[in-house]
């Protein structure tokens, strides 16, 4: 809630009276609370402490809000639940019923888990009802980031909907930081160009290995040492030493063991002198 006061002063007459005006966004639907602190001089009461309750322009029954921590990080799983909630202002003695929430992607479902209820601050003949659900995956998705809706609609106004995100990273083998490398000189006098990254094995162990591709590459690539940081081997792309590298992108796979089953490939950008 925001509140058009601050700090302000009152100078009544002697045993007169002042008005305080407080402007305040509305609101759709809830109550919010807050604490006005009125400093005075007299001794007796020197401060004095007025509570503002704002109810919404909606009056209840309605669909208030919904929660949930909708991420997917990291391997995916059939076995992976996230929960999600959704609370509603309903009448004291209503029966509760069923809502309609539907989640947009097909490899995603949606499942009831209970109801609660507490008091609702604003009107003690409603009760503010929460909605659990558990949403999982039905099956699995393909490994590429994905994103989606969970969509409630206010039973009491069907024009009313709540939205909420769903978003997965994808599940890589290998991490690369940064994702993509700008090549520059060492020095004012251009001459031999470099970059750094980092990558890390999110699933197994063993060594990483990182190379340019393409056989007559101007470019090298060698590791920083051992892996630190989080698991993290560290790596520099250089330019061969007398060799002129022309503007272009490049390419850097960094492989997983000696059979190279898991890898990922990065861009490696050698702007022109007049970018």
């Amino acid at each position: 809630m925001c509140l058009g006061l601050g700090r302000t002063q009152l100078h009544p007459p002697g045993g007169g009276k002042g008005k305080l005006i407080v402007d305040a966004d509305t609101m759709e639907v809830g109550v919010r609370a807050a604490n006005i602190v009125i400093e005075t001089d007299s001794k007796e009461t020197e401060k004095l402490t007025v509570k503002l309750f704002m109810k919404g322009y909606l009056q209840p029954p309605y669909l208030f809000q919904t929660k949930g921590d909708l991420y997917f990080i990291g391997k995916r799983s059939t076995q992976d639940v996230r929960d999600f909630s959704v609370d509603t202002v309903e009448p004291l003695r209503s029966q509760a019923g069923s809502l309609q929430v539907k989640v947009d992607l097909p490899f995603m479902r949606i499942e009831p888990t209970g109801i609660d209820q507490v008091p609702f601050v604003g009107d003690e003949k409603m009760v503010v009802r929460t909605y659990r659900y558990r949403i999982s995956l039905r099956e699995l998705p393909p490994n590429e980031p994905f994103s989606g809706q969970v969509t409630v609609q206010d039973p009491w106004r069907p024009e009313r909907l709540r939205q909420q995100s769903i978003i997965a990273e994808a599940d890589y083998p290998i991490s690369v930081a940064p994702s993509n490398l700008v090549l520059r000189p060492l020095n004012k006098d251009g001459g031999i160009l470099r970059a750094q990254f980092a990558a890390r094995l999110n699933r197994g162990v063993g060594p990483l290995h990182a190379a340019v591709e393409g056989v007559a590459s101007p470019l090298i690539v060698q590791p920083l040492g051992a892996a630190r940081d989080g698991g993290y081997s560290h790596f520099e792309v250089l330019s061969k030493a007398g060799q002129k590298v022309s503007s272009g992108t490049f390419m850097i796979k960094v492989t997983a063991g000696a059979d190279a089953l898991e890898s990922v490939t990065i861009p490696v950008i050698v702007p022109s002198k007049e970018g």
